[in-house]
């Protein structure tokens, strides 16, 4: 049945009625024991210069403006989306509520979704220690219900608070205090669901310059000098925030001279998070708090109150794609440049948009890639600094994870750019994932896969992760996907001249009548012989990107195998 068109949601029917008069008045709101400021400093234009004060009256009217414009006129960002019922956004199993008093307090909502769809904020933001004190679990389920105490609402929950009432809403999500954290199920559904909560969150409060200080909040305050470039005489710039580097988002231009979205980490240690990237990339509208200014983004604009480059931006939203859209090479590699805490969550704090994909494509998910890309998506390169102990394979040891995907190294990786002619084909799979969560990490992950293989020997070791290989007449480099020996991969240190490896073909270069002299393999190490007829079983070593010898023609392939990789 299709649901019928919903009214287009305007600004003040978003907001709580005491604070529409606020927004039109400009009047101040006390909201705690702390006033706000008004320091006397020469008023700026809103929208030119930045106030200096990221709890001014000036900073949040002019979020206020930006958020207004964003839900009357924005039609990138008010699409109904995944999760959305005909009656309005599916709310969270949880949601903090604000109660107005002589202070701002919350409680916790344990059954959201009892409610009329209503409208909430979410806050994206880095863990602290005062985090893991403050949680809920379940033997405070009830007591927050009643209330959060204050000594549990920490400065940067405080500020989301009173950010929230200020942009005019009366409901919160934060992870912390809407996922019970000793309750691995509860914390896998909602993981889970993340993608749902943060895009269909009226908007994303974004602590983007707090780091995991317990005492700090979101809230910032620096000199005019600092913040607007004063010169000695008088003049007004914001070409400072520029120069000094000091601004999160930046664009650049890429080799056919089209503009290219950036992110700084800088000064700004919420952008290179790995769960944030979920909640970034998921949300519709993010109000970011730096050290120096606001910043607006949303699916068709990013704003700051210096103004730098809005109208480029303007144009670089307009052109990008929604997250089901992208390439999904191009997620894996910028999520993996991110940093997460536990190496654990590679694949839970990516499940969110994976959930999307599968819906979205109808894909079959195994432990970080698709059923449907491979063996294409096998092409990863472990790219990071692999003389570095943190990131080696040895860290992953606890986890039963298949060698062949990319989550079985920690640190950045990149794919290959691989020849066009295919040679291999996966035959069948098998991937058994623990909990409740289908796209997180897998208790048993085996493919089959069949294509032409040619066998490999050690002829020299290069260094820590490279080895010349001897394979026919020709020398190639294997590069290794994990250096250190301390998990039971491989042996690296003892291995001399003459061991063995099978290098597995994925793909070749063609030209008219022959091959180019290139292709692209998998070196595979093997861990036991073939049973009952079965495939001989491996372990992904590392990837061969080098031509191999005497492959002139189809008929030059060396025979085809069939092997079962973990």
């Amino acid at each position: 049945m299709q649901c019928p068109p919903r009214p287009r949601t305007t600004f003040k029917d978003a907001l709580l009625p005491e604070v529409q008069e606020f927004l039109l008045e400009n009047s101040p709101l006390q909201l705690d024991d702390r006033p706000l400021p008004d320091d006397g400093r020469p008023q700026m234009e809103l929208g030119g210069f930045p106030t200096g004060n990221t709890r001014s009256k000036a900073a949040l009217k002019k979020a206020n403006i930006w958020l207004k414009r964003c839900l009357e006129g924005h039609k990138l960002c008010a699409g109904i989306t995944l999760g959305l019922e005909c009656g309005g956004p599916r709310m969270p199993k949880r949601l903090l509520v604000i109660d107005k008093g002589p202070l701002l307090r919350i409680r916790l909502l344990k059954d959201a979704r009892i409610l009329p769809p209503q409208q909430y904020v979410c806050l994206s933001h880095r863990w602290s220690q005062a985090t893991e004190v403050s949680s809920l679990t379940r033997d405070r389920e009830t007591a927050y219900e009643t209330g959060i105490p204050d000594d549990r609402v920490y400065p940067l929950v405080r500020d989301a608070v009173e950010i929230t009432y200020r942009l005019g809403f009366k409901y919160i999500w934060i992870d912390c205090f809407c996922i019970c954290q000793d309750d691995p199920d509860d914390w896998a559904e909602q993981v889970l669901e993340m993608d749902t909560i943060y895009e269909n969150a009226a908007v994303t409060i974004s602590a983007l310059s707090s780091n995991t200080d317990p005492k700090r909040g979101i809230f910032a305050k620096v000199p005019p000098s600092m913040v607007t470039g004063w010169r000695p005489e008088g003049e007004k710039s914001a070409e400072r925030l520029r120069v000094n580097g000091q601004h999160p988002f930046y664009l650049s231009l890429t080799n056919d001279q089209k503009l290219k979205a950036n992110s700084n980490a800088d000064g700004f240690p919420l952008v290179e998070r790995g769960w944030v990237y979920q909640e970034r990339l998921c949300s519709r509208r993010l109000l970011h708090f730096t050290d120096y200014e606001l910043v607006w983004e949303c699916k068709e604009a990013l704003s700051c109150e210096c103004r730098i480059d809005e109208r480029q931006w303007s144009d670089v939203k307009s052109r990008g794609q929604r997250v089901f859209g992208m390439d999904w090479k191009d997620i894996v590699t910028e999520y993996r440049a991110k940093k997460l805490t536990d190496e654990r969550d590679w694949l839970p704090a990516l499940s969110g948009i994976a959930r999307r994909f599968g819906s979205t494509h109808n894909w079959t998910y195994l432990s970080g890639l698709w059923l449907e890309q491979l063996p294409e998506q096998l092409d990863w390169i472990h790219s990071t600094d692999l003389d570095k102990p943190e990131m080696c394979r040895g860290l992953l040891k606890h986890r039963r994870i298949p060698s062949w995907s990319w989550i079985s190294v920690p640190g950045p990786v990149e794919f290959a750019s691989q020849p066009a002619h295919k040679t291999a084909r996966v035959i069948s799979h098998n991937v058994v994932v623990e909990g409740v969560n289908p796209y997180g990490d897998p208790t048993t992950a085996t493919l089959v896969i069949e294509g032409p293989c040619i066998s490999a020997t050690v002829e020299e070791k290069l260094d820590s992760h490279c080895f010349k290989l001897r394979v026919g007449a020709r020398n190639v480099l294997l590069k290794a996907d994990d250096p250190w020996n301390d998990s039971g991969w491989f042996p690296w240190d003892l291995l001399g001249k003459g061991a063995e490896f099978l290098v597995l073909i994925l793909s070749v270069s063609e030209k008219p009548g022959r091959f180019e002299s290139q292709s692209f393999g998998l070196a595979l190490s093997q861990v036991s012989q073939a049973q009952d007829g079965g495939a001989v079983c491996y372990r992904r070593a590392g990837v061969v990107d080098e031509p191999l010898m005497g492959i002139a023609s189809l008929a030059d392939l060396p025979p085809v195998w069939r092997v079962s990789l973990i």
